[in-house]
């Protein structure tokens, strides 16, 4: 696991290690999620990775509406449970790795 402690770290971060998946708060200092989000859609090195939004936000279901126009694959508002969260993690990792050939090695 390797973490970032704004939006701006997390997309160099990004950039360098390229996560199989990313978690991404909507509420950072110095850039917002859904500003990393934008950066990290644009680049072609962390396009693909899929991201899970989350936020605490009590205006949750416009957070969810921003975080599917940004392009995350996930939403999940705080509280949720660390099993919830191993469940979308596990579901992201395998349908990526579904659409790989056989003979490919992840």
């Amino acid at each position: 696991m390797i973490g970032a402690t704004d939006g701006r770290e997390a997309m160099e971060v990004a950039s360098r290690e390229v996560p199989q998946v990313i978690v991404m708060d909507i509420m950072m200092p110095e850039m917002d999620g859904f500003s990393a989000v934008l950066g990290l859609k644009k680049s072609e090195t962390t396009q693909r990775i899929p991201i899970i939004m989350i936020t605490a936000n009590p205006m949750y279901h416009l957070c969810q509406k921003e975080s599917e126009w940004v392009g995350a694959a996930v939403f999940l508002t705080k509280p949720f449970s660390p099993t919830r969260l191993i469940e979308e993690i596990r579901r992201l990792l395998s349908s990526q790795f579904a659409n790989l050939p056989l003979d490919a090695t992840p």
